[in-house]
């Protein structure tokens, strides 16, 4: 008898549990429905107002923003290691989301120098930069191992672009590349975020000078390939970085000097 009602009272807190993960999940489609059926003008994803409307590229974005799926273990590990008094370096400023993240969390949000190589999304960045006030220094040029030109490849809904034909639909451009031991110098960074659609294995192979102490961003084996990624992640430790296993996951990874 006992074991009898022992084994219904197991069968009835399963069959709750079941209830209410079926009740938070029918409460999150709808949530993530109405967003969509309504589009905002104004969202705020992680801390960061968002104007949804304000260009296309924000509104492909919008489906990812609602999940919840938007760069999501990038800003967690970006929560975790950066400092109000560090000077950052972005390689990659994309739509501008991650680096006003970033900004927010600066003492002075023009110690952000941001750096993207596609044209089309300098308007988006200066949207979300300006919604959130803040004054990060945007630069439109690629960063390469050496200064001058090179041909990009940008995919047809211009979120994303490459030095590396990566066989999408995608158009050609010459754009201006600078150098990144030169941005090293000059800017004299502390903290490195880098999302640069796999030419991280052409310019993060240098030696760090010793200011440096957190790398961070994301990895593209699927395009530079998993030899040259791991040779990549050889050279970074090789420069007395911890690889920081509980702050990186899949593609996202993340180094600091201890």
């Amino acid at each position: 008898m006992l074991q009898r009602k022992a084994g219904r009272r197991g069968a009835d807190a399963a069959e709750l549990t079941f209830i209410q993960d079926l009740a938070a999940y029918l409460s999150c489609a709808a949530q993530y429905a109405a967003k969509v059926t309504f589009n905002p003008a104004m969202y705020v994803y992680e801390g960061v107002r968002l104007p949804l409307r304000a260009t296309p590229e924000l509104q492909r974005h919008r489906r990812h923003i609602y999940k919840g799926l938007y760069e999501r273990e990038e800003m967690d590990t970006i929560r975790h290691l950066l400092r109000p008094d560090d000077i950052v370096l972005e390689l990659g400023a994309g739509c501008g989301i991650i680096s006003t993240f970033i900004a927010q969390r600066l003492s002075d949000s023009r110690n952000l120098h941001a750096f993207e190589a596609n044209p089309q999304l300098l308007k988006t960045i200066d949207a979300v930069t300006a919604a959130n006030n803040v004054q990060p220094n945007v630069v439109n040029a690629a960063v390469g191992a050496r200064e001058g030109e090179e041909e990009f490849f940008f995919d047809e809904d211009c979120l994303s672009s490459s030095a590396y034909d990566r066989g999408r639909n995608t158009k050609k451009a010459t754009v201006r590349v600078l150098a990144f031991t030169e941005m090293l110098k000059s800017i004299r960074p502390t903290f490195i975020f880098f999302d640069v659609e796999g030419a991280e294995r052409d310019i993060l192979t240098v030696p760090f000078p010793p200011e440096v102490r957190v790398l961070c961003g994301e990895l593209h084996p699927q395009i530079i390939g998993d030899h040259a990624a791991s040779d990549l992640i050889r050279s970074i430790l090789a420069c007395g970085f911890d690889y920081l296993i509980d702050r990186s996951e899949g593609r996202a990874v993340a180094f600091a000097r201890p």
